[in-house]
């Protein structure tokens, strides 16, 4: 029914008699109706060239890890490969079109703001800038299900649209590690907005952590795509088969070993974890992508003979004790990427920092049998200790 009045309330300027047709003319079916809209879909996006975006959009709202504002969809939209900056020609000028473009399938629903709404931005604003944090979303789990597909019982013309996991999150992926390799966001770089300095200098002298929370916060403003790039990148990786995915992970792993740009983003997602927390100290590239459980990450991170995988990290961890450490997390991939750390030479020791094995950790923190197998199975002590 929500469907069936949005369909209606976007006919505009209709008589009485014309909306009685348009109801009679609406399909009884719910994948007919599905057909209706996205044949008339194709037919306007074919006219104004606009097939591609279409695809992107939907794409981005099935299989987004979460709702993007209209302020980051409007940047992600404009991410093209191969580029280190933003062209303010790729923007589209007005984003809320996405309603209009996408049918009756997306729906914009507007922010519950209670403070003041901030500027959005990469520099170029919003043309409606009081509602750049509205959210866009799928009218319906129906509308999701449709365009997955899962039966191929979309035919041409309108197959165009049908979403594809596996293509779809490299395509998001693609996109975000591409920004974030930005060179916007090279921490190395000397920063008007730091007063010349790199972000290292002028977080050095900054005792409270005051002034690091400040900047980050007015690099998120003016950066809205920074949040969700940052933080959900490994999510849309993980969901990629490394058969379709090597470009991706070969992009993960230039994004993790360019450490100016890896170091930014791990700023963000510290800010946006607890604005409170000042950061100081940094996993490695490899413990980051072991942690995450970023399997065939790791393993291509592995292929550099350069890293010691049994050096500790600025957190003090080794790469089996991080992964053990947070073991609770991602826990479907751990076991594999612990096999594969002890088969490339990982010790099952103690950590000299913590003064626990890998084994205690897993049990302490996640009590997860198959990883704790994992351990045992390669000769991990088992010996009684105390967790408190």
């Amino acid at each position: 029914m929500t469907l069936v009045l949005g369909i209606l309330e976007k006919a505009r300027g209709i008589t009485t008699r014309r909306l009685w047709e348009l109801v009679r003319e609406l399909p009884i079916g719910l994948n007919d109706l599905y057909d209706k809209i996205l044949s008339k879909i194709a037919s306007e996006s074919e006219e104004g060239g606009n097939c591609d975006l279409v695809r992107q959009i939907l794409t981005w709202a099935v299989l987004a890890a979460r709702p993007l504002t209209l302020a980051e969809l409007r940047i992600a939209l404009a991410v093209k490969l191969n580029t280190t900056s933003i062209d303010e020609n790729e923007v589209i000028r007005n984003i809320r079109e996405v309603e209009t473009l996408c049918g009756a399938f997306v729906e914009i629903v507007p922010a519950q703001i209670s403070a003041e709404v901030h500027e959005s931005s990469e520099s170029i604003q919003l043309e409606d800038e009081e509602h750049s944090a509205d959210t866009v979303r799928l009218i319906h789990q129906s509308a999701k299900d449709y365009l997955l597909d899962r039966l191929f019982k979309l035919k041409e013309p309108i197959s165009v649209f049908r979403i594809e996991p596996p293509k779809g999150h490299l395509e998001i992926s693609l996109q975000c590690l591409t920004y974030l390799l930005f060179d916007e966001f090279d921490d190395k770089r000397k920063q008007s907005g730091l007063h010349g300095r790199t972000a290292a200098e002028a977080f050095g002298d900054d005792e409270d952590g005051s002034y690091e929370a400040m900047v980050l916060q007015d690099k998120l403003e003016r950066h809205p795509f920074l949040n969700y790039a940052s933080v959900h990148w490994p999510f849309h990786v993980r969901q990629i088969s490394p058969m379709e995915g090597q470009e991706i992970i070969h992009l993960a792993c230039k994004f993790l070993c360019s450490p100016a740009n890896f170091q930014n983003s791990l700023r963000i997602r510290s800010y946006l974890k607890d604005p409170n927390l000042r950061y100081s100290h940094s996993p490695s590239a490899l413990n980051f992508a072991a942690s995450l459980g970023l399997y065939h990450v790791v393993e291509d991170l592995l292929k550099d003979h350069r890293i010691d995988i049994n050096e500790p990290d600025d957190l003090g961890e080794a790469t089996l004790s991080a992964v053990a450490i947070t073991a609770g997390d991602h826990l479907s991939e751990k076991p594999r990427i612990v096999q594969l750390l002890i088969d490339r030479g990982a010790r099952l020791t103690c950590c000299p920092c913590h003064g626990r094995s890998p084994l205690q950790w897993a049990i302490t923190n996640s009590g997860h049998l198959e990883l704790c197998k994992v351990f045992l199975n390669n000769g991990a002590a088992s010996e009684t200790f105390d967790i408190g």
